[in-house]
């Protein structure tokens, strides 16, 4: 049975993901906040903490830490590419925002909370992509980094 998607949910995620504050645009913002919401409410983990260290199941498990330092690395490396690409091509825009919230949803749209479910809730069997869907049913820009969407 999904969990409620409250503002203590809410709030939990953005003291787990702090470099949602990195996002200016409130909307994206807010965005990404719900995104991850809408995941842990389907999923049958209580918080991003509670997942296991590592991109994919199984694979390449960090040794300390938990999910959030895999999205919190991922995010921090978006950030830093983002930037030498800015700098290295004047031309090109690269919307922080954007990258950003590409960083903190990496989890949400590969079906990351799903992935390291046991078993699923919807179907009661293998894992399936809820989580994939419930990113997409929040309203999301499609090209990342380009400043168009």
């Amino acid at each position: 049975m999904p969990r409620e998607i409250d503002d203590a949910l809410r709030a939990q995620i953005v003291d787990e993901l702090p470099e949602v504050a990195e996002i200016a645009d409130p909307t994206l913002r807010r965005g990404v906040v719900e995104a991850w919401a809408l995941a842990l409410a389907r999923s049958s983990w209580r918080s991003i903490r509670d997942m296991p260290p590592s991109g994919n199941p199984g694979s390449m498990v960090l040794t300390r830490g938990d999910q959030t330092d895999h999205i919190r690395g991922v995010t921090r490396l978006a950030m830093r590419m983002g930037d030498e690409m800015a700098a290295s091509n004047p031309d090109m825009v690269v919307n922080h925002d954007i990258v950003v919230a590409g960083g903190l949803c990496c989890s949400t749209v590969s079906g990351g909370t799903d992935a390291f479910t046991r078993r699923s809730p919807c179907c009661g069997s293998k894992p399936c992509s809820r989580s994939a869907r419930a990113a997409s049913e929040v309203s999301m820009p499609t090209t990342l980094g380009t400043g168009r969407s």
